[in-house]
């Protein structure tokens, strides 16, 4: 239910506030001596005393201005006044005060007789003829003199049971500023109770208990927005320490919760297609539902359908976190959302069905917001720390399996290295019988030697675990039901293998627990046996000759892997062209190149273009290439500016790497629709820009190479282009190729070249700079990395 703005602030309360009651016992008696002098004015006082306030009232009303400064500023405090006040001014036998919400008006205090029952609220339509409704509409005081003499030509009046009907009443707005928030009414069981007079005594009380509640709301105003400031520095201070998220989950929860007055707040994260319940708070808040599937309840339709839900009375359903724990509520449920990508989902919960002021709405979606970006943050460090382990562990694994020596231990070292990989409890390796009519049990890892004992005696045929000629290296690890005596040894009737073949000949078998893996464990599995089939192959040949082939498998391994990090396409888009050339200088190199798709600005699609160039070759180079890639990817997509986008590169590798490497990159956020080039250059080689007939360019601002200086700070530099203007990236295995005289290619050769060309299409240009390299250093292999990004406006688009 939607309220009115002010009776929002009222009703969710004010803390107890020094300041705040100095500032109402200034103010409120202030009014009320300006209220009193008026009143010694008007008309009502020259008649006769039975019908306007005596002077024992005014001493009330001037009592009361003092009551109201010394009390806590809290609305219901005020109504309690307000009440006792009234019965001291005039014989009532009904006492209301209450507030609009919206559609309806919520008592803050309800007296019969002298007892205080129960506040409830009443709902009042849109064109109600009651009291209430006419009071709220017309803004003015209504006085009844008589219900039942007057109950044609007055609204009628449903507060009070007809048994227990009243004669007399009086109601009068609480008004601030022309805008009706509230009301307070006496009514009685007597006719003609009440009288001009009363109503101009409940007036100025009205006016008073008004201005005190303008002046709560005033302060609650500034209040909240102290404590979301406040909210919002003490989560953002621990989103950005080093502590992981998961661990700072419960914390922030319970910053949530006291933001939003001891609230029930659950945070969900997204797991597969369900929401996994995080943190929540206040502490004796614990939600039985801890997984929430997408789609159900409102946790679930939040995160499916990416948008805020907000319902009343509670969510009826077993998936809500406060069933069977709060009753009559508001529950608001916020995704965790970054551009598209819903991460989890932010649930508050009001009691007693207290709705969300719309500065709580906006503070809990600031939070949400902030909560997302540190969830994708998270999220990302996390991807990089599994591929960084993977790396490490794969890296370990080639490691050992081309260490010198006895073959068998160093595959019992890869054997215990696959458990940890592929989350099996044991391993086992069979290898080719020295006789070679079968495989024996070889290695094994995870196993007790007690399972162990006899089965090594046992020669196993390789069509006794489903293997036939022609002998092929498995991709994937498939089921096979295991021989009697190893299913007894190995308690299990049933295993995973991969077969080990060099093509043509079987090697082995590498024999693992039967469990569901998953499509990386998979891949992983399959690498590992490539390093085991190599191993082993290794050891039947000559020591040199097997680390050669080794090498050279791994080499292509990583070449492939490096081509994978790569973009497959080449952007396209009308009135520009792009072309590209790579080439390593060994199989594996330090050059690389990247089109980074980023969200679309003010005028149009924009992309992130890098060429960089790693101090190194060789596979330590290609390392350091991919992880830059990776955080290069992960930094980019949340920041526009290349210079900053370059800084916060450079603290990661230069906080989260152990190496002297270092690299030289330039960045640029490409604009097509705009026709423009916005860069930051770290180092790198300084790109040329080509005119008709004119000489080229040299774009020479530059700053540091990156992993140098933590501190190394970037400019960027913007770049309009007209039309058929071209700019040339290259890595330095361009300009600095030497022939055989040992001359440099250098850059005078590079700019001759193009300006040479009779027509400029980017990917010719591109083809064309590394056939002239080649050919200019006359060697079948080059001694460095050579890497081209052309860039070609061919018309105006704008």
């Amino acid at each position: 239910m939607a309220f009115h703005p002010l009776a929002a602030h009222l009703l969710a309360g004010a803390p107890h506030n020094a300041a705040l009651g100095e500032l109402l016992r200034f103010l409120i008696p202030f009014t009320m001596i300006l209220l009193l002098g008026l009143m010694r004015l008007l008309p009502w006082r020259r008649k006769q005393r039975s019908v306007g306030p005596d002077d024992q009232a005014l001493a009330s009303l001037a009592e009361m201005s003092e009551t109201i400064a010394a009390v806590a500023a809290a609305p219901s405090d005020l109504a309690e006044i307000a009440y006792q006040e009234t019965t001291r001014m005039m014989d009532t036998d009904f006492f209301q005060l209450g507030l609009f919400e919206g559609e309806g008006l919520r008592m803050l205090i309800q007296v019969r007789d002298g007892k205080h029952l129960e506040a409830r609220s009443y709902e009042i339509q849109s064109k109600d003829t009651g009291v209430l409704g006419w009071v709220r509409d017309q803004g003015k005081a209504l006085l009844i003199e008589d219900f039942e003499a007057s109950k044609h030509a007055v609204p009628t009046t449903t507060a009070s049971k007809p048994a227990d009907q009243p004669r007399t009443g009086l109601f009068v707005p609480l008004k601030v500023s022309e805008q009706v928030i509230g009301l307070v009414g006496v009514q009685s069981r007597r006719p003609q109770a009440f009288h001009h007079g009363h109503q101009q005594l409940l007036s100025i009380l009205a006016n008073t208990v008004a201005s005190a509640l303008a002046m709560i709301t005033l302060h609650s105003e500034i209040e909240f927005r102290t404590t979301r400031l406040t909210t919002l520095g003490d989560i953002s201070r621990r989103l950005i320490s080093l502590r992981p998220l998961p661990a700072l989950f419960d914390e922030i929860a319970q910053l949530i919760s006291q933001a939003f007055e001891s609230c029930a707040v659950g945070i969900y994260e997204r797991d597969a297609d369900s929401l996994v319940l995080r943190a929540s708070a206040p502490e004796e808040f614990s939600p039985a539902t801890k997984r929430v599937p997408d789609g159900e309840g409102i946790i679930g339709r939040a995160a499916l359908e990416a948008k805020v839900f907000v319902t009343k009375n509670g969510d009826e359903t077993e998936s809500s976190p406060i069933h069977g724990f709060i009753e009559d509520a508001t529950e608001l449920a916020i995704p965790l959302k970054v551009e598209d990508r819903v991460l989890g989902v932010l649930f508050i919960c009001t009691p007693q069905g207290r709705p969300f002021a719309p500065d709580h709405m906006q503070l809990a979606e600031m939070l949400a917001a902030q909560l997302a970006l540190a969830m994708l943050e998270a999220h990302n460090y996390a991807q990089r720390q599994e591929e960084s382990w993977i790396t490490t562990m794969l890296l370990e694994v080639a490691r050992h399996a081309s260490r010198p020596g006895d073959v068998n231990e160093a595959l019992q070292s890869v054997l215990q290295l696959s458990t940890l990989v592929a989350g099996t409890s044991w391993v086992m390796l069979l290898v080719n019988d020295e006789t070679g009519k079968g495989l024996r049990v070889g290695p094994v890892a995870g196993l007790p030697r007690r399972q162990l004992m006899g089965i090594s005696e046992y020669l196993i045929h390789p069509s006794s675990i489903g293997l036939a000629p022609p002998y092929e290296e498995s991709n994937v690890p498939f089921p096979i039901k295991l021989p009697q005596y190893l299913a007894v040894a190995l308690e299990s009737e049933n295993a995973s293998a991969l077969a080990l073949s060099d093509g043509e000949a079987l090697l082995g078998v590498l024999l693992l627990e039967s469990i569901e893996l998953t499509e990386r464990q998979n891949s992983l599995l399959a690498g590992i046996a490539n390093q085991i089939s190599l191993r082993i192959e290794n050891a039947r040949l000559v020591e040199e000759i097997a680390a050669r082939r080794s090498l050279e498998r791994e080499l292509t391994m990583a070449r492939n892997i490096q081509q994978s990090f790569l973009p497959k396409y080449v952007p396209i888009h009308p009135g520009w062209e792009l072309g590209v050339t790579w080439q390593t200088a060994r199989d594996v190199g330090g050059d690389f190149y990247d089109f980074i798709p980023l969200p679309a600005g003010p005028q149009g699609p924009r992309l992130g273009i890098v060429i960089a160039d790693v101090a190194g070759k060789g596979v330590p180079a290609a390392l350091f290439m991919a992880m830059c890639r990776t955080l290069l990817r992960s930094v980019a997509i949340r920041r526009i500016d290349p210079a900053v986008t370059l800084e916060r590169l450079n603290k990661i590798l230069f906080q989260d790497t152990e190496t002297d490497l270092f690299i030289s990159l330039f960045y640029a956020l490409w604009e097509p629709e705009a026709g423009k080039l916005s860069f930051a250059n770290a180092g790198h080689n300084p790109p040329l820009l080509f005119s008709p007939e004119q000489p080229a360019r040299r774009i020479a601002e530059h700053g540091m190479v990156l992993n140098v200086d933590q501190d190394a700070k970037y400019e960027t530099t913007l770049l309009d282009f007209a039309p058929n203007q071209m700019l040339v990236l290259y890595t330095d295995g361009v300009t600095e190729a030497t022939n055989s005289e040992g001359e440099l290619f250098e850059l005078h050769r590079l700019e001759h070249l193009v300006l040479g060309m009779e027509e400029w299409k980017a990917q010719q240009v591109a083809d064309r700079i590394s056939d002239r390299v080649r050919l200019f250093t006359s060697e079948p292999d080059l001694s460095d990395d050579v890497t081209a990004i052309v860039i070609r406006r061919t018309k105006n688009e704008r």
